[in-house]
């Protein structure tokens, strides 16, 4: 890594860690509506319901006793890999240049998706291991296993992987069409 990247690069990581700390009850809130938007198209009948609470969504069911409290999820947690995948699509290339906006808002978007599926395996992972004898009614084994692996995963492996993957993916194209250098050839006369 040469001075030039590590430069760019910081650039990005304090653009990633503003976006993140100042927008992120807003983004937030949109990965929670999503999320919901997930459940609603799994779900019959629609039952569950995220609520925005700043860095938090509140898991609401409308099946829930009134009496019970409201589990938080902790949604900021799930979202500072923005600051690693800006870090590094600013690293790999110049961060103002137009020809690279497409690019990151491509990126940015498929770890949005990234941030959905997160969110969702979490609640799942709350429906099928914290909810007592009502998660053992409604959720075998293999459910049980795999929403908690899924979360498990995200947390310590894929938190990190997807930054790096949808980095690689939106640098190939870069790697495809750089000039390739001049050569010096002496010609022998």
């Amino acid at each position: 890594m040469n001075r030039n990247q590590l430069l760019k690069g910081s650039v990005g990581f304090a653009l990633g860690l503003v976006l993140w700390l100042a927008a992120g009850p807003a983004y937030h809130s949109i990965v929670a509506t999503a999320t919901q938007q997930v459940f609603r198209l799994a779900e019959n009948p629609n039952v569950t319901q995220l609520q925005p609470s700043g860095n938090d969504v509140i898991l609401n069911r409308t099946d829930f006793d009134s009496r019970s409290p409201r589990p938080q999820i902790p949604v900021r947690d799930l979202t500072f890999n923005v600051i690693l995948l800006l870090t590094l699509l600013a690293a790999a290339g110049p961060p103002l240049r137009l020809r690279y906006g497409g690019r990151w808002i491509t990126a940015l978007f498929a770890l949005f998706a990234v941030h959905v599926a997160a969110l969702t395996a979490k609640v799942m992972t709350l429906y099928v291991l914290r909810l007592g004898a009502w998660s053992q009614a409604n959720y075998g084994s293999v459910a049980r296993n795999f929403w908690s692996g899924a979360d498990h995963f995200y947390r310590f492996i894929g938190i990190y992987a997807a930054a790096f993957v949808i980095w690689w993916i939106a640098r190939l194209d870069d790697t495809e069409k750089e000039p390739k250098p001049a050569r010096n050839r002496r010609r022998k006369g």
